[in-house]
C-alpha cells in the first residue's frame, strides 16, 4: 500500500522568502499596505518539495531460462518548480494577485533495496541455465524508473499542488494579499492547459 505525508517545508521557505522580502522592501513590509510579494523572491526558491510518497509494488522479469519476481519499496520527493512562477495579474487596488504556476513534478525517486526483496523465481527449463544474474540487473536497472511512475500518479499531483497553494497562501496572507493559481499541467499531446484555481 503506497502512503504519503506533507513535507514541513514552510518553515523553511518562510525563513528565506521573508529574509528575500526584507532586503527588497525594507520598513515597507511593516506599513498598513505592503505591496505584492516580489516575483524575484519566488523564482529564487526554485523547487518547493511539498510531498513524501512511499511506494510499495512488485516488479517482475523474464529472459529465455527465467521468470522472476520482486517487492519493490521506494520513496519519492514531489514539489513545484517556483523557478517558472509568473504573475498572471496584479490588481494593487483589491490587493489580489494571480499566479501562473507549472504542473507538480516528482523531484526526486529512489528504490529502498533495504526492504525491496525478491518474492520468487521460476526455472523455465530443467537444464541448468544460465542468465538468472542478468535479469536481476536489468530489472534493477529499470526501478527507479517505476518508482517515479508510479509517484507521477494523479492523486498525489493533486495533493503536492493543495499542498503549495497552502503554503503560498499563507505567505500572501501575512501581506495582506490574496492570491489565486492558474495551473499549467499538459494534455494527452504534451500541450499546456491552464487550470485557474481561486
Amino acid at each position: 500500500m503506497n502512503k504519503y505525508s506533507f513535507i514541513t517545508s514552510f518553515i523553511i521557505f518562510a525563513v528565506v522568502f521573508g529574509a528575500g522580502y526584507w532586503i527588497a522592501y525594507g520598513d515597507l513590509s511593516g506599513s498598513n499596505h505592503p505591496p505584492v510579494p516580489p516575483i524575484t523572491r519566488i523564482l529564487a526558491l526554485n523547487d518547493l518539495a511539498t510531498l513524501r510518497v512511499q511506494i510499495a509494488d512488485s516488479i517482475t522479469g523474464n529472459n529465455e531460462h527465467w521468470e522472476a519476481r520482486w517487492m519493490l519499496h521506494g520513496e519519492a520527493i514531489l514539489g513545484v518548480d517556483l523557478s517558472q512562477a509568473t504573475y498572471k495579474s496584479v490588481d494593487k487596488q483589491n490587493r489580489k494577485a494571480t499566479l501562473s504556476l507549472p504542473a507538480p513534478h516528482v523531484i526526486s525517486s529512489k528504490v529502498d533495496h533495504h526492504r525491496s526483496a525478491e518474492i520468487g523465481v521460476k526455472q523455465k527449463t530443467w537444464l541448468p541455465s544460465p542468465g538468472l544474474k542478468s535479469l536481476r540487473d536489468e530489472v534493477w536497472q529499470h526501478a527507479d524508473e517505476k518508482v517515479a511512475q508510479l509517484a507521477n500518479h494523479d492523486g498525489y499531483l493533486e495533493a503536492t499542488k493543495l499542498q503549495a497553494e497552502h503554503v503560498l497562501n499563507k505567505l500572501f496572507q501575512d501581506v495582506g494579499w490574496s492570491v489565486s493559481y492558474e495551473w499549467k499541467f499538459p494534455n494527452a499531446s504534451g500541450a499546456e492547459v491552464n487550470h485557474s484555481e481561486g
